[in-house]
């Protein structure tokens, strides 16, 4: 419980963060790259993607645990669903949907691992 509770503290300060930059990254642009404000959209929702930190420190938690299951769903089974989810929204929307698609690919594998990371919490913690 602890280690969610630390999980849940990181996400908050990974939000926290990415708000921060979501404020300054107009002005940010403005002053050091003028000519490229327009991508200021892209860059915020791009940044989305560090909200999917902690599913890296899920898989590490896996790793250690030689729990291979979940490791080859997380190591296989999401990039898959990640590929399929860019070319969806590339295609149609070209740049702005691959940024999009990072973005959700993102909160896929955070939820896919968090879920896992959960189930196998829960049935550990149940007696058999």
């Amino acid at each position: 419980r602890r280690f969610l509770l630390r999980l849940g503290l990181l996400e908050l300060g990974l939000l926290l963060g990415w708000g921060l930059f979501a404020v300054v990254a107009p002005y940010f642009f403005a002053l050091v790259f003028p000519a490229y404000t327009e991508s200021v959209p892209y860059a915020i929702v791009a940044m989305l993607i560090m909200l999917s930190a902690p599913a890296y420190i899920i898989r590490s938690y896996f790793t250690a645990n030689k729990q291979e299951s979940q490791l080859t769903l997380l190591l296989v089974g999401v990039p898959i669903l990640k590929t399929i989810i860019l070319g969806s929204l590339i295609v149609p929307y070209g740049l702005p949907g691959a940024v999009w698609a990072m973005a959700i690919g993102g909160l896929v594998e955070l939820t896919v691992a968090l879920w896992l990371f959960l189930s196998r919490v829960n049935s550990v913690a149940q007696p058999v």
